[in-house]
């Protein structure tokens, strides 16, 4: 019996060994971006990887929408900085979609962000590029029956003719 309680405390102390092992990336091979709160936007300061697919250019700039945001601090390839401070997934999550009284983020505005969310994030890690979509006559139909377009979705190299619609109400 001691030797299987030997064995069984030799595996528990390498399995705390295993989870005591830094993980993650390098801030060197991390995207960076900076939130900018009056736009609603972050503001890539940091380009790695290929985000050329994600977000929008102004001025030179590329800036990435709340959900492109999100996806990528979840997945560990976005350093995303407020007042040049980094945030944690915790804290990013909290600022974008926490709880803000008298903000369009409070009560059902707040579960359909996090449905958007959500679903970005299961698109773009499924290989399909997610963008606004394009105004159109008939999405004046999708928005009266309370289920705006939320996404244009396309794969890598031919569009997918079908819109993301919003399960909420």
């Amino acid at each position: 019996m001691q030797n299987a309680s030997a064995s069984l405390s030799q595996q528990r102390l390498e399995w705390l060994t295993r989870l005591s092992t830094p993980r993650g990336r390098s801030a060197k091979a991390l995207s960076t971006a900076e939130w900018d709160a009056a736009e609603g936007l972050a503001r890539v300061l940091r380009g790695k990887g290929n985000l050329s697919a994600l977000g929008l250019f102004r001025s030179g700039q590329q800036w990435l929408r709340v959900e492109e945001v999100m996806c990528l601090v979840d997945e560990g390839s976005l350093l995303l900085l407020r007042d040049g401070q980094p945030l944690s997934v915790h804290a990013a999550r909290v600022m974008l979609l926490g709880p803000q009284p008298g903000t369009a983020f409070e009560g059902a505005a707040a579960a359909k962000r996090e449905l958007s969310i959500s679903t970005f994030a299961a698109l773009h890690r499924s290989g399909y590029v997610c963008r606004p979509p394009a105004p159109l006559a008939d999405d004046d139909a999708y928005r009266r029956a309370g289920s705006p377009t939320l996404f244009a979705v396309y794969e890598r190299r031919e569009a997918l003719f079908f819109d993301v619609v919003s399960g909420c109400g």
